[in-house]
């Protein structure tokens, strides 16, 4: 007689939590850029946010503490909502009448620099970029931020090189404001020499930014985007490198017809989309004589979570 063989037992299975904290946070934050890009919501307000990261560690923690089973991810997905409402209730505190905004003229003179490299920090709001109808010094315009924020100028002149920076600097304590619904006042609008080689280098943080280099002698061209929307309009002509690293958000890059393009392309998270008349090699996009030709660009493109776009354009 044989006995029958019993079936191995498996150790029965411990039910486990479903995480909600990436999905709540992603969900979150593309409410936000939505309301943004409609309007509904300046970009001011990432000033504030952006100060409440660690809350970011503290709903992690609380998902790995509470979130082991079915019932403590429930608890868990609680917490967190509570801690992200909070957090809604403090920045919606912090709105910031018309009246503590403050602008300031920008002037730098050539002081006989025959090129120049121009690096643009701006942590938030909105950039406009141009070249100066008349040409006068290097750059002239005006930026208007808040009334205690300090605006840091610096200027060297080598061989007839110059390098100038402008960056905005927090002095702020931790009751960081942003502007109000009907503004979007945080804007610098600053005007280049067209008349001189330019390395123009720009860092941006969250806003909305346009960068018209259409009129502009460029050797270099170096954006590094944070969370919002960025339009790069290119020259028709010159021979020139430009490096575009994308942030949260939408870039689009406009290449006139007339000049050659090759285009190495990374996409992160989001898309990039390349439309125009190229040939694709794996991650590199090139237009039909692009080696011999007298104006040309290279461009870098690295995505990141949104979609970078470049488009070709017939002329100015």
């Amino acid at each position: 007689m044989t006995t029958p063989e019993l079936a191995p037992q498996l150790p029965a299975e411990t039910p486990q939590g479903r995480s909600f904290t990436g999905p709540v946070l992603l969900i979150s934050l593309g409410i936000v850029l939505l309301l943004q890009t409609l309007g509904f919501l300046p970009w001011g307000l990432w000033y504030s946010v952006l100060r409440l990261w660690p809350l970011l560690l503290v709903m992690v923690g609380v998902e790995i503490l509470l979130g082991r089973s079915r019932i403590g991810a429930g608890l868990a997905l609680v917490v967190n909502l509570v801690i992200l409402a909070l957090a809604i209730w403090w920045v919606s505190m912090w709105f910031v009448p018309v009246d503590t905004m403050q602008t300031t003229s920008i002037n730098q003179g050539l002081n006989g620099a025959n090129r120049a490299t121009i690096q643009l920090s701006m942590a938030i709001g909105q950039l406009d970029l141009g070249a100066q109808t008349t040409p006068a010094g290097l750059i002239d315009g005006q930026a208007t931020g808040f009334s205690n924020e300090r605006l840091d100028q610096s200027f060297n002149l080598t061989n007839g090189v110059a390098t100038y920076h402008l960056r905005n600097t927090d002095e702020q304590d931790w009751q960081l404001p942003f502007t109000s619904r009907d503004g979007d006042q945080l804007r610098w609008t600053l005007r280049l020499n067209p008349t001189i080689p330019l390395d123009v280098q720009v860092q941006t943080g969250a806003g909305r930014n346009q960068l018209d280099l259409r009129q502009l002698q460029l050797t270099h061209v170096s954006v590094n985007t944070g969370v919002g929307e960025t339009n790069l309009l290119l020259p028709t002509q010159g021979t020139f490198t430009v490096d575009v690293n994308g942030g949260i958000g939408s870039t689009t890059i406009t290449i006139p017809v007339s000049l050659a393009a090759q285009i190495e392309a990374r996409p992160g998270l989001g898309d990039v989309v390349v439309d125009g008349a190229f040939t694709q090699h794996d991650h590199t996009y090139t237009t039909a004589g692009y080696e011999t030709a007298l104006s040309r660009v290279y461009l870098t493109v690295k995505g990141g979570i949104g979609q970078i776009r470049l488009v070709q354009v017939g002329g100015r």
